[in-house]
């Protein structure tokens, strides 16, 4: 071909020849300059299989913008001849340069360092090389190195993900049984026919780091068959006997490259690169530790320093950087801006998001876009690729996913529909078997320790509280952290510091009132009593140190409204918002060793729906599959409307809604029309309005200072009344049938139980000692209907004494959703696994039979309503979520 013309490409020499194609220096016409130009022979054109390769390996390396990857310049054909045009690397081969000699330590990191950069680049894209081997690494004069040949290279498909299914990879270019590849440098995997990922590359780096420090193969033999027969029933000899002295942490990193199981084996080509790289920089400033030929460990040589010469550097020196140290919060905001980046816009719910160590690959939940389907694990490539699906058990959610320390495995959470226990799962990051830790009530998020030796989690311990507890990761008995105070919600949220010494975490004192505290750590219990590290009583979740541990960030705010991304010093502090992203946030990871966070944020429309009551008051069930027919949108924005209640003469409705910014209390006609706000609170949340039986005033419970209390306000406007005031959470009020008592459940004695007051205010007196929540009086006068958190409904006489059940625990759809008329108690029942609606049931107090009358189809929420009449139901429902992920750069 020397002297031909191919296309626009004078050809001028032979380069080299490979198994899919030959190798020529060429000058482009073009543009003039000197290209390398890869030409399949015409005999292997024939190959379909062949020629489909050679054309996927420009593809896949085209998409490539790396430094240590060789660029692409042009695909194409012309005169029956398929060629590829790129860059052309002046240099000599890895293999050129290991038959010379054995490569030291310091040359093997920097070369290893850009092999690794460019496996993770092409890992994050969805390749896989499949061919790494030291005549496909070039290196430069100036020891830059250039990856090549991606001809048999894998792709994972990027086409749209269906709602049936999770990621699919695309038709493997080799069948399953074929074996391509260097049988030298692949991976057992590979030799065995089967299908390869990311972990096949990470095997066959090993093998080169393993040649490069030993200068010799890791498995050799005399012919193609013997040395696949070694690979995969051999190990190599230890690299530590062939070449002693290596620093230990190296030989560690090629151990775990070459493990034949693909669980055991290193999962991220990008933490290899991370660990070599922090590797490199101990050698190079002295600080690596090897090992001597005895196996003593021997600290590397380091040049003495002049104590003298350090000692005289001038004050003003000393001066300059105390100054800097003192300057070091502002200098930091004067960094690169915070940019927001989508990762994920798919159909259905996203969120939990973890992000690796790096910060190159986030883990999350998705329900594939499918209504009430359960969430499964899922892991990507942050801002590209498809995402890999984890898990998939029938029937089973993955929940609260957290990424290891060290990128290998991710800990999860698994629970079944309708089971309150779940299971502590860890499971490789790119998939695999997955291995039991633990079983609890209620599991939280878990957060690992920096050394991976433990996972922290929240827990139930009673229908209320939860604490913290702490696993082995390996496997082993838990141990319970702390002791939330009695009546609260309890401890959530666990995070560790990057030093391991101090874990913060969400204490919940009830559903609206919560704090972060500190704790410290010491061998491996909290000690001491934690401190408070913030005191505006509002919601928190999801808190998580920054990278130098100064600092925590978390989200904060009221669920429906006011959401927001904030940061405090750990050592104590006013919170600051981080302004400019963190709008709905609901959760957030930061990566531990990049810049990077990630959050996901969920706006959420929830409407007022009215439907009318079949003939219930009679006793005759609907038939089955009534849906309550003809129920429709009544009281609706872009924002949160809820709690509605229906005034005693019908002609008015009481209701929450958050259209204004701040959720306030608001009335309208009967209708929906002519909505009018009656509160004008600047901060917090009001809700849960009850009229009294006279229709001239509301009562209801708000909390513009972070605690919650009862107030009232006439139904026709003004100013609004604070009828408790006490350190505990007064709310969900409601009034007696003769308008002289308000009942309310309360936090006051511990855990929450009921009390009631004069309807202007006065002595409050305890009525349950066995726990309520939501109540409401009967139409005759003589007893309370209130929930419990177990799903119950209970009554007493309005006076105290006996705590009767009326509903079975379990039945209710949640603490709100039922409503007491003169003919029985209409609620939302539990949601029926097998349809995933929500059964519309009342308890007929003339026969104590519960009759089921129809059904809800989407999630519920807050209060109900029955009509004066019960003809109509007022019922709070959520009509659409927009659930996704954000990246944010340059965090700090």
């Amino acid at each position: 071909m020397t002297g031909k013309r191919v296309a626009h490409f004078d050809i001028t020499g032979k380069l080299g020849e490979g198994g899919m194609g030959v190798v020529y220096e060429a000058i482009d016409g073009h543009l003039d300059r000197h290209v390398a130009l890869k030409i399949l022979p015409p005999e292997k054109v024939a190959n379909p299989a062949r020629k489909q390769r050679f054309i996927q390996e420009a593809k896949a390396a085209s998409a490539l913008s790396h430094p240590n990857i060789i660029t692409i310049y042009d695909i194409s054909a012309a005169d029956d001849v398929d060629y590829i045009a790129m860059e052309l690397v002046p240099g000599r081969t890895l293999q050129d340069l290991l038959a010379s000699r054995r490569l030291k330590v310091p040359e093997t990191l920097k070369y290893a360092v850009q092999i690794a950069d460019a496996l993770a680049a092409a890992h994050a894209a969805g390749i896989v090389h499949r061919d790494l081997k030291p005549a496909n690494v070039m290196i430069t004069e100036t020891g830059l190195v250039k990856v090549l040949d991606f001809g048999l290279a894998k792709l994972t498909d990027d086409s749209e993900v269906t709602q049936a299914d999770a990621t699919r990879t695309e038709h493997a270019l080799t069948e399953d049984g074929t074996v391509v590849g260097s049988a030298a440098y692949m991976s057992p995997e590979q030799a065995e026919g089967k299908k390869v990922d990311a972990r096949s590359d990470i095997f066959s780096f090993g093998l080169l780091l393993y040649e490069m420090l030993s200068g010799k193969r890791a498995f050799h033999a005399e012919t193609r068959m013997a040395t696949m027969v070694a690979l995969l029933s051999r190990e190599p000899a230890p690299l530590g006997e062939i070449a002693p002295g290596l620093p230990r942490e190296l030989e560690r990193i090629v151990t775990r490259c070459l493990r034949k199981d693909l669980v055991r084996r290193s999962q991220s080509m990008a933490e290899i690169k991370i660990a070599l790289e922090e590797l490199k920089e101990e050698t190079e400033s002295g600080a690596s530790i090897g090992m001597t030929t005895a196996g003593s460990m021997a600290p590397a040589a380091r040049r003495p320093a002049n104590l003298w010469r350090w000692m005289a550097v001038p004050a003003a020196v000393l001066a300059l950087g105390a100054a800097l140290f003192f300057l070091l919060p502002r200098f930091r905001e004067t960094q690169a801006p915070l940019k927001e980046v989508p990762l994920t816009s798919y159909n259905g719910f996203q969120g939990e998001p973890t992000l690796s160590p790096d910060g190159s690959q986030f883990a999350f939940v998705w329900d594939g876009g499918q209504q009430n389907a359960p969430p499964q694990l899922y892991v990507s490539v942050a801002g590209r690729g498809t995402p890999l699906k984890l898990t998939n058990t029938p029937g089973a959610a993955g929940r609260n996913p957290a990424w290891s320390p060290d990128g290998q495995t991710i800990a999860f959470v698994r629970s079944i529909r309708g089971q309150s226990t779940g299971d502590l799962i860890v499971i490789p990051a790119l998939g695999g078997p997955e291995r039991r830790i633990d079983e609890a009530w209620s599991l939280s998020r878990p957060a690992w320790s920096p050394d991976g030796k433990w996972l922290y989690f929240s827990a139930s311990v009673s229908l209320q509280a939860r604490a913290l507890f702490v696993d082995p990761s390996g496997g082993g008995e838990k141990r319970r952290l702390t002791d939330p105070p009695v009546g609260g919600n309890g401890d959530g949220s666990p995070s560790v510091s990057p030093d391991g010494r101090k874990l913060v975490f969400v204490r919940s004192f009830s559903t609206w009132n919560q704090d972060l505290f500190v704790a410290d750590f010491r061998d491996g219990n909290t000690a001491g009593v934690p401190r408070r590290l913030t005191s505006d009583h509002r919601n928190k979740y999801s808190p998580v140190w920054t990278t130098d541990g100064e600092e925590i960030v978390y989200v904060a705010g009221e669920a429906t409204s006011s959401l927001a991304v904030y940061r405090v010093r750990a050592s104590g502090g006013a919170p600051a918002r981080v302004e400019g992203i963190g709008d709905y946030a609901v959760a957030l990871a930061i990566a531990p060793k990049g810049h990077r966070l990630v959050y996901s944020r969920s706006f959420q429309d929830y409407n007022i729906w009215r439907m009318p009551l079949p003939g219930a008051p009679s006793g005759a069930p609907s038939g089955p599959g009534n849906s309550a027919g003809g129920a429709g949108k009544f009281l609706s924005s872009t924002r949160f409307e809820a709690s509605p209640a229906y005034s005693p003469d019908g002609k008015r409705i009481a209701f929450t809604s958050n259209r204004s910014g701040v959720r306030q209390i608001w009335v309208s006609d009967a209708d929906g029309s002519n909505p009018v706000a009656l509160t004008n609170f600047t901060e917090g949340v009001a809700g849960s309005p009850q009229w009294s039986p006279d229709g001239q005033t509301i009562v209801f419970d708000a909390r513009p200072e972070g605690l919650a209390d009862v107030y009232s306000i006439p139904a026709e406007g003004g100013t609004p009344k604070r009828l408790t005031d006490h350190p505990a959470e007064d709310h969900v009020p409601c009034y007696s049938a003769d308008g002289r008592w308000i009942y309310f459940a309360s936090t006051r004695s511990g855990g929450r139980q009921l009390y009631r007051m004069p309807a202007n205010a006065g002595d409050v007196v305890q009525i349950t000692r066995k726990g309520a929540y939501a109540s409401m009086a009967s139409s005759d006068g003589k007893w309370i209907y209130y929930s419990k958190p177990s799903g119950a409904i209970w009554k007493v006489s309005v006076d105290g004494g006996e705590e009767t059940p009326v509903v079975d625990a379990g039945s209710i759809y949640n603490a709100f959703t039922f409503c007491v008329t003169a003919s029985g108690i209409y609620f939302a029942g539990a949601p029926d696994p097998a349809s995933r609606t929500v059964p519309l049931k009342l308890y007929r107090f003339a026969d104590g039979r519960t009759v089921e009358l129809g059904h809800f189809d989407k999630p519920l929420s807050l209060h109900m309503s029955i009509s004066p009449d019960e003809k109509w139901l007022l019922y709070t429902q959520l009509d659409s979520s927009v659930d996704d992920l954000v990246l944010v750069e340059n965090f700090r």
